[in-house]
């Protein structure tokens, strides 16, 4: 088996992992980038850079999500 195929279905970094991560949680909470980073209290610009692994998130991005998806269910929002 090649190595080649594995370094295609894993990220390349930190950020590029936390990146995917990100935007796994966001779909699957059915929200736009927009409505996420308004969610979170963050342009939608850093929402597409850290799920795109451009910059790794900061702490108070991270605790931002952690205390959205523990806290506030409110979808409609």
């Amino acid at each position: 088996m090649s190595g080649r195929a594995d370094q295609t279905r894993e990220p390349s970094n930190g950020a590029a992992y936390f990146g995917e991560e990100v935007k796994a949680l966001r779909e699957a909470m059915g929200l736009s980038q927009g409505k996420f980073a308004d969610r979170l209290h963050y342009q939608q610009a850093q929402v597409s850079k850290v799920e795109n692994g451009t910059v790794l998130a900061s702490e108070a991005f991270a605790e931002a999500m952690d205390c959205d998806r523990g806290g506030r269910q409110d979808r409609g929002t």
